[in-house]
């Protein structure tokens, strides 16, 4: 699993308190999720990070997130690169997936495990582990961490297991990164749980064992907290005085289940919990999306070993490409022509080339659709067509994916549905007003003469290439004043493609096309 994190901006966009929404990336209007946590999870679930721009910024800096890196995801292979340009056999075909690793997901446990880190002396970047057999006082850790006198000045990253007297049963999930806290149930301890939900390996019940002490068995407090110039003394300090005194903890569950408690109340779906013990359909893997990232994904997982795994969609394999416009086609190159090295850049997979199936160096959307409808054959992946996601719940073993034809159950849930499945047609008010590119059929056959695009990207710049070429005028608007036409170099998350270029500076397009930059459209 590779993840590419940006070296100028990480953390700018570590400190952010944007949501997804805010920076128009998230999956809907109610896509709740923020940037810091997205980027976290990116880190931690990683088999090999790539630090991109690296050019951009200092070598103390560029030390530091490698640094910083290094202490979130213990485990990956950390390497630098410029305009993404890397080996691509570091990154393909390197065998370092294992679905069983990252389930357990176990790299913020090593310290807990007691295998205590060395401080990173040069930059002061320390960890330390939180233990306690005590429970919170639910409203007191809410004032703390809502005052300023917060225990996480200066925590980059903590994560665990909190107990909370007033919620005796639940375990809470801790998750915390930048300015983001999130406390969420991962499920009832062990002590709380029948013994027939226990498993059967006796290994595994031992280990369960080890984790008990005292009358409150599994139940504790155990967080592990990352940070710049730690003050670990002030933390603890603060913590203990968010746990039950002597005299709360002498009086016993029945008492604590009355004490005040400002977290937000458990959602149980009592509905729920036969039907889940007695799944027929459970997966290891359910990919959502049965485009180019889901085919490609499904085409990993085989590579990996992973045969127990579900695509869905809710059309076709490739429906978003057959939807493109009919002018549209890829801007990147099929042909090996590309700065990376890599035998075919629309591929979606090794072995998998639409240069060579389709004879065409920028296919249509069609064309990519019928391609990957026979990747999708050749490979014989598990696609159910026809079926609508409705929900995903997260539940205390994985998660249960409510669809139109049933619920299904997987040990993991890929998103692979892209802007064309699910696009943002709301950014902003009056925007219901306006075409969005996912929806038209052909530029050509619209019944304008006059079009304004909201967008200088590569889409609404192809959009005004087409609207051009079929002769109508057209504006361009983009926010940002450096916008990407202005844009002279080879990093194509900034700037436009050499195809795009190339179109957007022919006669019968540069006549008609008007590039605004600076202009932000707000209603």
């Amino acid at each position: 699993m590779v993840t590419v994190i940006d070296a100028l901006n990480f953390m700018k966009d570590f400190g952010s308190w944007d949501d997804l929404v805010d920076r128009k990336i998230g999956l809907s209007e109610e896509d709740t999720r923020n940037v810091v946590d997205l980027l976290v999870d990116q880190v931690e679930f990683a088999n090999v990070i790539l630090v991109n721009k690296s050019d951009l910024v200092d070598l103390d800096q560029l030390n530091l997130l490698k640094s910083i890196l290094e202490r979130l995801n213990p485990t990956a292979q950390i390497l630098t690169t410029e305009h993404g340009q890397v080996p691509l056999s570091r990154i393909l075909g390197t065998g370092l997936f294992s679905l069983q690793e990252a389930e357990e997901h176990p790299e913020w446990l090593t310290t807990p495990r007691g295998e205590e880190a060395t401080e990173t002396e040069e930059y002061n970047i320390g960890s330390f582990v939180f233990r306690s057999r005590r429970p919170f006082h639910a409203e007191r850790l809410w004032n703390m961490l809502n005052s300023e006198e917060s225990c996480l000045a200066g925590v980059l990253r903590s994560k665990g297991f909190a107990w909370f007297a007033t919620r005796h049963d639940y375990a809470y999930q801790w998750a915390q990164a930048g300015v983001s806290i999130q406390l969420n149930p991962a499920g009832i301890w062990w002590d709380a749980a029948n013994d027939e939900y226990w498993p059967d390996e006796a290994q595994e019940r031992t280990q369960l064992l080890s984790q008990f002490d005292g009358k409150y068995g599994d139940r504790r407090q155990e967080l592990v907290f990352i940070g710049i110039d730690l003050d670990q003394g002030l933390i603890e300090e603060r913590l203990h005085k968010c746990l039950l005194t002597d005299l709360e903890y002498a009086s016993g569950p029945e008492v604590w289940k009355d004490l005040p408690d400002p977290l937000p109340a458990i959602q149980i779906d009592e509905s729920e919990s036969e039907e889940e013990q007695s799944f027929q359909d459970e997966f290891d893997v359910i990919v959502v999306g049965a485009g180019a990232a889901g085919v490609g994904v499904g085409v990993a997982l085989l590579h990996a070993g992973i045969e127990n795994f579900l695509i869905l969609d809710r059309h076709e394999v490739g429906a978003s490409f057959a939807r493109w416009p009919k002018e549209m086609r890829f801007i990147t190159p099929s042909f090996p022509t590309n700065s990376v090295g890599m035998l075919d850049i629309n591929a979606v997979a090794i072995g998998t080339s639409p240069a060579f199936s389709l004879q065409e160096e920028h296919p249509n959307g069609r064309q990519y659709a019928a391609f990957l409808q026979n990747v999708a054959e050749f490979f014989q992946l598990p696609v159910r067509v026809g079926t609508e996601v409705n929900e995903i719940v997260a539940r205390h073993r994985g998660y249960l994916v409510k669809t139109n034809e049933g619920k299904l159950h997987a040990r993991f849930v890929i998103w692979a549905g892209g802007e064309f499945q699910y696009p943002q047609d709301r950014p902003f008010p009056g925007s219901e007003h306006c075409i969005h590119n996912a929806s038209v059929k052909s530029w050509k056959e619209l019944p304008v003469d006059d079009c304004l695009v909201i967008g200088g990207y590569e889409s609404g710049i192809d959009a005004a290439v087409h609207l051009a070429k079929s002769g109508k005028k057209v504006t361009v608007l983009d926010r940002s004043e450096n916008a990407p036409w202005k844009r002279d170099d080879s990093d194509p998350s900034t700037s436009l493609s050499t195809y795009t270029v190339q179109r957007l500076r022919q006669k019968d397009v540069a006549d008609r096309v008007q590039l605004v930059s600076g202009v932000d459209v707000y209603e």
